[in-house]
């Protein structure tokens, strides 16, 4: 599916569950979300984009309940796609996030430079506000998949808007994309 359906999804289980918190014995007002990858990409989205109207895909049931999460875990995510290629050249490594067949492209439908306005939609950083969930946020320096680079940049993004008592930074020394 081409973006934005995917946070549409991760919104609308939110929603699902915060909606039927009471059957699973769940409390609603203590949702965390953890990805690692692209899961990293949409879990750090819904950090960020508690009630940004044009990403809550409202129409996939329960838009009477929050998609808002409390906590972030983001493993290595993909954050700035338009700056991935660069970021990934300058770490020596021959990825071509540029590309038509690239996932980021794939993911929005188009070459990712081609369509920057598009592309700024999967952005965590463009929805950084002071009242975001904390994070905790974690990479491999030799990760050629996902430059560090990104996930440093989230980190101090989120730090100066919702404090560096809320965002937790971790790069493991010599460790590649997961595992």
């Amino acid at each position: 599916a081409i973006y934005p359906a995917q946070i549409y999804d991760a919104k609308a289980a939110v929603r699902f569950l915060r909606a039927n918190a009471e059957t699973y014995n769940l409390n609603p007002d203590k949702f965390g979300a953890w990805g690692a990858s692209a899961g990293g990409n949409l879990v750090s989205l819904l950090g960020t984009t508690c009630g940004v109207a044009e990403l809550e895909g409202g129409e996939l049931g329960n838009a009477d309940q929050l998609s808002c999460v409390q906590a972030v875990v983001d493993w290595f995510g993909p954050i700035d796609f338009l700056k991935m290629q660069e970021q990934l050249t300058e770490a020596g490594c021959s990825a071509n996030t540029n590309d038509a067949s690239s996932p980021e492209s794939k993911l929005v439908g188009e070459p990712i430079q081609t369509v920057p306005e598009k592309v700024a939609l999967t952005n965590p950083m463009n929805y950084i506000t002071s009242d975001d969930a904390p994070f905790f946020i974690e990479n491999g320096t030799a990760d050629c998949n996902i430059p560090p680079i990104q996930n440093k940049n989230l980190a101090d993004a989120l730090s100066a808007v919702i404090g560096v008592e809320n965002v937790t930074y971790v790069s493991l020394e010599g460790a590649g994309h997961g595992g």
